[in-house]
Parts: C-alpha cells; sequence; structure tokens
C-alpha cells in the first residue's frame, strides 16, 4: 500500500504547486490582491510608487502553473491617490491583451482581456511551471545595453557613450554614429531619444528597430550615414524603468516637463548641452522623442508645435518630415497634432520639444513620435516594424537640405 502511494505522489501533476508571484527584479512592479490555487485565479494590480508618476506600469513572475492548465489574471487599477487627490483613470494600467512570456525573453500577447469594473481579466494555457505578464512587452536597461552592444558589433567605427548618472547613479547609455566632418560640409545632426516616460515600453522598441535598421546595410542607411550623424538613447528615465514606476507626472517632476534652464534630472541636463554643444558647430538639424499616446488612440502620428504659429522655413521642414513619413509609416495619421490641452505657456516651454524648437536654429525640426499601444501591432515585433519605417522617412528627409533657404526651395 505504501509503494502504491508513493508511485501515485510521483505521478506528474499529481501534486499542484502553489502559486507564488514575485516581482523583485528589474523593472518589476505589482501588488498582490489574493492568490486562488484550485481557482487557478490571481488578482494583482499596478504598486503605487509614491512620488513616481502613473501607476500603470506591472510586470510580475507566477510560479507553480501546472502545464496544459488556464489560468486567470485579473488586473486591478489603482484605486489611491498617486498625487494629491489624484487617482489614475483605468484605462491607462488595462490594456486590450496583456504581454506574456514563458522564459522573460520572448514575448507575445494573450487573449483579449475580459473588462470588469475598474479591471481586466487576462486568461492564457501554461507552456511552463512559470511565467511572466507584463502591462507591455518589457524593454530595461539590461536590453538597452545589449542592443548597443549589437549596434556596435554591426558597425565598429559607432561610439558607446554614457549620457549621464541620474540622480540615483544609474547609467544613462547611448550611441554615436554616422559621416565625419570635411572641410567642405557638416553633417547633419540627428537626436532620437525613448522612454521619458518609463511606462512607455513601446517607444524603446520603436527605437530598437530605428536603431538596427540604421546600423544596416539597406541602401538608405546607408545613404543617411554618410550625410548624417546620428545620437541615439533608448531609456531616459532609467530610474523609473528600473523602479517599475510610470514616471509620467512624477514629483518634483515629469522629465518631459523638466526643460528649462534648471532641470531636476541630470539626464535631461546633459541631453539639453549636447544639442545645444550640436546646434552651436552648425550640426544638428532633427529631434525625435519616441513616446506612447493614450488608450484610445491607436494609430501612429507626431506631435509637435502648432504649425500655424511657426515661421515660414520651420512650416516647410515640418511639413516635408510628415510628407516623407506618411508614404513609410502604416497607420501615420495625416494631420500633425501640437499639445492644445496644454494652457500654460510657461508648462509648455517645458516640454523637450518645445525646448528644443526654441533653442537651435530655425530650420531645425523637434517632434514627438507616438506609437500607439492599445492594439494588435503592439508588440516588440510592431514596434519594430514603426522604428524602421521611420528611419526611412528620415533618409526620405534628408534627400533634400533642410539648411536651405526658402527662395533655395523655389
Amino acid at each position: 500500500m505504501l509503494l502504491v502511494l508513493i508511485f501515485w505522489l510521483m505521478k506528474p501533476g499529481s501534486v499542484t504547486a502553489e502559486l507564488k508571484i514575485d516581482a523583485d527584479f528589474e523593472g518589476g512592479s505589482v501588488e498582490v490582491v489574493s492568490i486562488s490555487d484550485p481557482d487557478k485565479t490571481v488578482i494583482v494590480k499596478p504598486a503605487l510608487k509614491k512620488g513616481r508618476g502613473f501607476p500603470c506600469w506591472w510586470y510580475f513572475r507566477i510560479e507553480g502553473l501546472e502545464t496544459g492548465q488556464t489560468y486567470s489574471v485579473t488586473v486591478q487599477s489603482a484605486s489611491e491617490a498617486y498625487r494629491e487627490s489624484e487617482i489614475l483613470s483605468s484605462r491607462w494600467a488595462l490594456p486590450l491583451q496583456a504581454a506574456l512570456s514563458f522564459d522573460d525573453k520572448e514575448w507575445f500577447q494573450t487573449s483579449v482581456g475580459e473588462p470588469g469594473e475598474n479591471s481586466k481579466t487576462y486568461q492564457f494555457e501554461a507552456k511552463k511551471e512559470r511565467a511572466w505578464l507584463a502591462w507591455g512587452p518589457p524593454f530595461l536597461p539590461a536590453t538597452a545595453e545589449k542592443l548597443l552592444e549589437q549596434a556596435k558589433e554591426v558597425l565598429p567605427d559607432a561610439e558607446l557613450f554614457e549620457l549621464a548618472e541620474t540622480r540615483q547613479q544609474r547609467s544613462v547609455k547611448g550611441i554615436r554614429f554616422g559621416a565625419l566632418e570635411s572641410s567642405n560640409s557638416k553633417p547633419f545632426g540627428i537626436w532620437v531619444q525613448a522612454r521619458q516616460h518609463a511606462w512607455e515600453a513601446g517607444g524603446s522598441w520603436v527605437g530598437q528597430g530605428f536603431l538596427l535598421w540604421a546600423v544596416s546595410d539597406d541602401p538608405a542607411a546607408v545613404a543617411l550615414r554618410s550625410k548624417a550623424v546620428v545620437h541615439f538613447i533608448p531609456i531616459m528615465d532609467v530610474d523609473s524603468v528600473v523602479e517599475g514606476a510610470g514616471g509620467k507626472n512624477a514629483f518634483p517632476r515629469d522629465h518631459n516637463r523638466d526643460w528649462d534652464d534648471n532641470p531636476v534630472y541630470p539626464e535631461v541636463r546633459a541631453a539639453q548641452e549636447r544639442i545645444r554643444y550640436l546646434d552651436r558647430q552648425e550640426r544638428f538639424d532633427l529631434y525625435i522623442d519616441l513616446h506612447n499616446p493614450g488608450s484610445s488612440e491607436q494609430d501612429v502620428y507626431f506631435f509637435g508645435p502648432d504649425l500655424q504659429k511657426v515661421s515660414p522655413l520651420q512650416l516647410r521642414n515640418y511639413q516635408r518630415l510628415q510628407e516623407c513619413a506618411f508614404g513609410r509609416i502604416g497607420k501615420l495619421r495625416e494631420e500633425y497634432r501640437f499639445p492644445s490641452y496644454v494652457k500654460d505657456n510657461e508648462e509648455y516651454n517645458r516640454m523637450s520639444g518645445t525646448w528644443v524648437k526654441n533653442h537651435t536654429a530655425e530650420h531645425v525640426v523637434a517632434v514627438t513620435l507616438e506609437t500607439g499601444w492599445n492594439r494588435p501591432e503592439g508588440t516588440r515585433q510592431g514596434y519594430q516594424q514603426v522604428g524602421r519605417e521611420l528611419g526611412l522617412s528620415i533618409s526620405d528627409y534628408f534627400s533634400e537640405n533642410p539648411r536651405r533657404s526658402l527662395a533655395d526651395s523655389e
């Protein structure tokens, strides 16, 4: 009888492991509400990190799964105020589909979540004994480092650099590559950065698609490198990304509202200094900040100054970039958008794109590219495709000289 019992206990699946949830790793963030082993259900919510912006990002590991079984994960939105008396709307924390991985490397989407009251329930079949779930495919400083090294291997002449150390002594890294300056001409200057808002992981994946295209042997990429120098920063708000915080509307400042004469964040100050230096050297022409928009914005669009309030030269260049991109980037909106919701002129001038526009030469274009996340294309592959298409758009844009005068355009 004892041998029979031992044999039964050793049978695969005869002993149900206890479900456990953990987020104690880089970028991890979750608050566990409840776990039910018999029902194979868990309920969680984004961890509220006071002063660190939107409580919308969640990323955790669940262990003790039985392979072949279906599990339900309900994500509730944060119910506490994240600053003063402001409670974040649930739409920011509850994507249409969650990101799912069984090795924390390859990510794909769950089926569409079942909506509840300020919650959404995602189901998945366990392929292994552990799984990772997240608001979207995570892009971490370790991911950025591998990306930059990969680009350096493809293009050995590229320069890896540290933009700055954050307030918590973490490294903000970037890469520089492209044309060499000659006595006859000054190369165009391009600055592309992502993740001023930490939760907007899609921006970094768009950046990855752009970078891998830009260092490739695609003829358009080769042509771009022959005439321009590219600076690329995959993650600006490294501290919030590491800690699994949202970043947007953080205290004392949102990263994208820190662009004035006295920035709080060292990485913002360092970016300002480099951009100003390039502009003084007459080697700066294009600034692109990569973001994800609100949950209802499912397309891709450029965001920047009100084109009715720019000079004729600026209008020509902004419209030209839009025209080049419209022929390249899928689901790009025809209309150019500007921050009409910012009523305070002082705050408007602290936005990164506005600061760049106000502190560089008249011909410079400074925009945000917003890539919708709450859609089937909100995957690593979907984001990277937008990045490649952005690269082609930029190459098309620099087929003409944006520094030329209006008279030369006629």
